[in-house]
């Protein structure tokens, strides 16, 4: 399980310890533990958009921590996803027939 920082959210405009723990809905012992260990992606995720961010925002590398390791391989082979590879399919159809036309 990922552990994500807390000093990017305190880096947000506005947000102090106290605007966090009101995020996060904590206080005294769990939130030193959550300073010292991180947070967990479910708390990360829901102090973000409590903030009005998105946690990819936030962290960087959100999106990519979620990856197995043979996504990853995919991905940097090259690979995309079923969706991506309908669409420049679609488009290129379209583009051909506009040649023809």
């Amino acid at each position: 399980m990922n552990r994500w920082p807390v000093a990017p959210l305190l880096d947000l405009p506005g947000v102090t310890e106290y605007v966090l723990c009101g995020a996060l809905r904590t206080s005294g012992g769990p939130w030193h533990r959550m300073k010292a260990e991180g947070l967990t992606d479910w708390q990360a995720d829901r102090a973000a958009v409590r903030l009005g961010h998105m946690p990819h925002v936030v962290w960087p590398d959100w999106i990519d921590a979620g990856l197995t390791e043979l996504d990853r391989d995919y991905l940097e082979s090259g690979w995309r996803q079923a969706w991506l590879w309908n669409e420049a399919q679609a488009a290129g159809r379209a583009l051909e027939s506009e040649v023809a036309a």
